[in-house]
């Protein structure tokens, strides 16, 4: 709250100050107020249109409000004029994956990994969009790779059971699941019961 008065005050002494209308429009979005976000951070642009990382917000906000067509546009300006930064990339591929373009999302979630290596959130949402493609053998290895990056991953163990179990590998699976469930993941219990039987 005290950092939304700081931001409204310098918009009253500089009204043209575009990071402060920026910050203070990411500051409404996470009070929720999703359509004040979207407005405030079009107004930014008009005033430095270069800026990646209002595009970023909006295109997170249009995501929030499942306008994804609008958020796929939104990360595409962002790449545009940044196209090093992997989580644009990671995102515009979640969201094309919402639209059902499974071939986009997997060359925007590769190229997030190209840019970014140990990214491990990358490798599990990419191990997930392989097993959409029924790429059992490929979502493994993801998985293992996001589990590699960041051993402690309760998602990717846990998507990575299913994927062993899926695969046949029983014995697997159920020591990831476990695993997951170490870190703290709740697990349904007949998802538990299914897997280590």
């Amino acid at each position: 709250a005290q950092a939304i008065r700081d931001y409204q005050q310098a918009l009253k002494l500089a009204p043209d100050n575009s990071l402060a209308q920026h910050n203070l429009a990411i500051l409404s979005g996470f009070r929720g107020k999703l359509k004040e976000t979207e407005a405030m951070l079009t107004e930014a642009f008009v005033q430095i249109p270069d800026l990646p990382y209002s595009y970023t917000e909006l295109g997170h906000a249009r995501r929030r409000q499942q306008i994804w067509r609008g958020a796929v546009a939104d990360f595409d300006k962002a790449i545009s004029i940044d196209p090093t930064d992997a989580d644009d990339w990671l995102n515009r591929g979640l969201v094309k994956e919402k639209l059902k373009d499974l071939n986009g999302a997997l060359n925007d979630i590769t190229q997030a990994i190209k840019l970014k290596s140990d990214f491990e959130k990358a490798w599990l949402c990419r191990g997930n969009l392989m097993m959409k493609l029924n790429r059992v053998a490929d979502a493994l290895e993801d998985y293992g790779l996001a589990i590699f990056y960041y051993p402690d991953y309760p998602a990717a163990y846990y998507n990575r059971a299913l994927a062993y179990h899926k695969h046949g590998k029983l014995k697997e699976a159920c020591s990831d699941l476990r695993e997951a469930q170490r870190l703290n993941m709740k697990i349904e219990r007949k998802v538990f019961d299914s897997v280590c039987k």
